[in-house]
Protein backbone atom coordinates (compact mmCIF):
# COMPACT_ATOMS: atom_id res chain seq x y z
CA UNK A 1 0.00 0.00 0.00
CA UNK A 2 1.33 3.48 -0.78
CA UNK A 3 2.20 5.99 1.90
CA UNK A 4 -0.74 8.21 0.86
CA UNK A 5 -3.13 5.27 1.06
CA UNK A 6 -1.70 4.35 4.50
CA UNK A 7 -2.20 7.92 5.72
CA UNK A 8 -5.79 8.02 4.43
CA UNK A 9 -6.53 4.65 6.02
CA UNK A 10 -5.15 5.86 9.37
CA UNK A 11 -7.16 9.11 9.16
CA UNK A 12 -10.36 7.09 8.66
CA UNK A 13 -9.86 5.52 12.11
CA UNK A 14 -10.79 8.60 14.13
CA UNK A 15 -12.91 11.73 14.51
CA UNK A 16 -11.80 14.79 16.47
CA UNK A 17 -14.28 17.52 17.46
CA UNK A 18 -13.93 20.59 19.68
CA UNK A 19 -17.24 21.88 21.07
CA UNK A 20 -18.41 24.91 23.00
CA UNK A 21 -20.85 24.10 25.73
CA UNK A 22 -23.04 25.45 28.46
CA UNK A 23 -22.87 22.94 31.26
CA UNK A 24 -23.13 19.54 29.60
CA UNK A 25 -25.22 20.93 26.70
CA UNK A 26 -23.07 21.30 23.59
CA UNK A 27 -23.85 24.46 21.66
CA UNK A 28 -21.46 24.58 18.72
CA UNK A 29 -19.00 22.11 17.17
CA UNK A 30 -15.70 22.81 15.44
CA UNK A 31 -13.88 20.35 13.23
CA UNK A 32 -10.10 20.57 12.84
CA UNK A 33 -8.48 22.16 9.83
CA UNK A 34 -10.01 24.69 7.48
CA UNK A 35 -13.78 24.86 7.06
CA UNK A 36 -13.33 26.49 3.63
CA UNK A 37 -10.85 24.05 2.06
CA UNK A 38 -12.02 21.02 4.11
CA UNK A 39 -8.35 20.12 4.59
CA UNK A 40 -7.91 18.48 7.99
CA UNK A 41 -4.38 19.84 8.35
CA UNK A 42 -4.83 23.46 7.20
CA UNK A 43 -4.32 26.10 9.87
CA UNK A 44 -6.04 29.26 8.72
CA UNK A 45 -7.50 32.51 9.98
CA UNK A 46 -10.96 32.29 8.40
CA UNK A 47 -13.47 33.49 11.01
CA UNK A 48 -15.29 30.14 10.86
CA UNK A 49 -12.06 28.27 11.60
CA UNK A 50 -11.25 30.09 14.84
CA UNK A 51 -13.00 28.97 18.02
CA UNK A 52 -13.95 32.08 20.04
CA UNK A 53 -14.64 31.53 23.73
CA UNK A 54 -14.76 33.51 26.97
CA UNK A 55 -12.89 32.49 30.14
CA UNK A 56 -16.20 31.58 31.81
CA UNK A 57 -17.12 28.96 29.17
CA UNK A 58 -15.75 25.46 28.79
CA UNK A 59 -14.55 23.76 25.64
CA UNK A 60 -15.00 20.03 25.14
CA UNK A 61 -12.60 17.92 23.09
CA UNK A 62 -13.79 14.52 21.86
CA UNK A 63 -11.63 11.97 20.07
CA UNK A 64 -13.42 8.88 18.77
CA UNK A 65 -11.69 5.67 17.71
CA UNK A 66 -13.80 4.40 14.79
CA UNK A 67 -11.81 1.17 14.31
CA UNK A 68 -13.58 -2.18 14.45
CA UNK A 69 -13.70 -4.02 17.79
CA UNK A 70 -10.39 -5.82 17.21
CA UNK A 71 -8.77 -2.85 15.48
CA UNK A 72 -5.89 -0.74 16.74
CA UNK A 73 -5.91 1.49 19.80
CA UNK A 74 -5.12 5.17 19.29
CA UNK A 75 -2.71 7.21 21.40
CA UNK A 76 -3.63 10.86 21.97
CA UNK A 77 -1.35 13.69 23.15
CA UNK A 78 -2.74 17.20 23.66
CA UNK A 79 -0.72 20.42 23.95
CA UNK A 80 -1.58 24.10 24.25
CA UNK A 81 0.57 26.99 23.08
CA UNK A 82 -0.53 29.97 25.13
CA UNK A 83 -0.25 33.57 24.03
CA UNK A 84 0.93 34.51 27.53
CA UNK A 85 4.43 33.19 27.06
CA UNK A 86 4.28 31.16 23.83
CA UNK A 87 5.61 28.16 25.69
CA UNK A 88 4.09 24.75 25.16
CA UNK A 89 1.98 23.28 27.93
CA UNK A 90 0.98 19.63 28.01
CA UNK A 91 -2.77 19.45 28.66
CA UNK A 92 -2.67 15.76 29.63
CA UNK A 93 -0.40 15.38 32.62
CA UNK A 94 0.14 11.69 31.95
CA UNK A 95 2.19 10.44 29.02
CA UNK A 96 -0.92 10.49 26.83
CA UNK A 97 -4.31 8.85 26.57
CA UNK A 98 -5.00 5.44 25.01
CA UNK A 99 -8.33 5.01 23.20
CA UNK A 100 -9.16 1.36 22.47
CA UNK A 101 -11.78 0.69 19.77
CA UNK A 102 -15.43 0.52 20.82
CA UNK A 103 -16.44 -2.88 22.13
CA UNK A 104 -12.91 -4.10 22.77
CA UNK A 105 -11.88 -5.55 26.12
CA UNK A 106 -8.44 -5.62 27.70
CA UNK A 107 -8.17 -8.36 30.33
CA UNK A 108 -11.21 -8.30 32.61
CA UNK A 109 -11.87 -4.60 32.13
CA UNK A 110 -15.21 -3.24 31.01
CA UNK A 111 -16.03 -2.86 27.35
CA UNK A 112 -14.32 0.17 25.79
CA UNK A 113 -16.46 3.07 24.54
CA UNK A 114 -14.00 4.11 21.83
CA UNK A 115 -14.23 7.72 23.03
CA UNK A 116 -11.98 10.12 24.90
CA UNK A 117 -13.49 13.34 26.25
CA UNK A 118 -11.77 16.25 27.92
CA UNK A 119 -13.14 19.58 29.11
CA UNK A 120 -11.08 22.67 29.76
CA UNK A 121 -11.15 26.45 30.09
CA UNK A 122 -8.77 29.16 28.95
CA UNK A 123 -7.81 32.13 31.12
CA UNK A 124 -6.77 35.71 30.50
CA UNK A 125 -4.30 37.63 32.64
CA UNK A 126 -5.78 40.47 34.67
CA UNK A 127 -6.51 43.41 32.37
CA UNK A 128 -6.00 41.37 29.21
CA UNK A 129 -8.88 41.66 26.72
CA UNK A 130 -8.05 38.83 24.31
CA UNK A 131 -5.54 36.14 23.55
CA UNK A 132 -5.13 33.52 20.85
CA UNK A 133 -4.08 30.02 21.85
CA UNK A 134 -3.23 27.00 19.75
CA UNK A 135 -4.43 23.52 20.78
CA UNK A 136 -2.45 20.77 19.08
CA UNK A 137 -3.75 17.18 19.13
CA UNK A 138 -1.34 14.41 18.12
CA UNK A 139 -2.88 11.01 17.35
CA UNK A 140 -0.58 8.02 16.83
CA UNK A 141 -1.00 4.29 16.26
CA UNK A 142 1.63 3.48 18.89
CA UNK A 143 3.01 5.19 21.99
CA UNK A 144 5.28 8.15 21.28
CA UNK A 145 7.37 10.47 23.40
CA UNK A 146 6.74 14.21 23.31
CA UNK A 147 8.87 15.03 26.36
CA UNK A 148 11.20 17.29 24.38
CA UNK A 149 8.25 19.25 23.04
CA UNK A 150 6.64 19.72 26.45
CA UNK A 151 9.89 20.69 28.18
CA UNK A 152 11.22 23.12 25.60
CA UNK A 153 11.17 26.67 26.96
CA UNK A 154 11.05 29.78 24.82
CA UNK A 155 14.53 30.96 23.89
CA UNK A 156 16.22 27.71 24.88
CA UNK A 157 18.12 25.48 22.50
CA UNK A 158 17.23 21.84 22.11
CA UNK A 159 20.33 19.71 22.67
CA UNK A 160 18.43 16.43 22.39
CA UNK A 161 16.45 14.76 19.65
CA UNK A 162 13.04 15.98 18.55
CA UNK A 163 10.03 13.65 19.04
CA UNK A 164 10.21 10.68 16.71
CA UNK A 165 6.95 9.89 14.99
CA UNK A 166 8.19 7.97 11.98
CA UNK A 167 9.40 4.43 12.48
CA UNK A 168 10.57 1.79 10.07
CA UNK A 169 8.17 -1.10 9.65
CA UNK A 170 8.82 -3.64 6.93
CA UNK A 171 11.32 -1.34 5.19
CA UNK A 172 9.00 1.66 4.83
CA UNK A 173 8.15 4.63 7.00
CA UNK A 174 4.86 4.61 8.87
CA UNK A 175 2.35 7.41 8.37
CA UNK A 176 0.27 6.26 11.33
CA UNK A 177 0.20 9.62 13.08
CA UNK A 178 -1.38 13.03 12.60
CA UNK A 179 -1.07 16.47 14.16
CA UNK A 180 -4.31 18.45 14.28
CA UNK A 181 -4.59 22.13 15.19
CA UNK A 182 -7.41 24.18 16.69
CA UNK A 183 -7.05 27.96 16.94
CA UNK A 184 -8.79 29.31 20.04
CA UNK A 185 -9.43 33.02 20.54
CA UNK A 186 -10.12 33.84 24.19
CA UNK A 187 -12.10 37.08 24.59
CA UNK A 188 -12.87 38.79 27.90
CA UNK A 189 -16.42 38.12 29.11
CA UNK A 190 -17.33 41.83 28.90
CA UNK A 191 -16.36 42.02 25.21
CA UNK A 192 -18.69 39.16 24.24
CA UNK A 193 -21.83 40.75 25.74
Amino acid sequence: MSTDADALQFQSLFDVVLSKGDGEKLLEQFNPGCSSTRNLFDVCSHPGCVVTVTPSKRLYLRVQNKAAEHGPSLFVYIFSMSCFDWEIEEMLKASGEVIPPKGSRHGHEVEATGNFKMKFKFQLDEGQKLCEDIVKVFITARPASFMTLARLKLGSHCSYANPVLRTKRGGRESEDWVAITFRVRVVADLLKQ
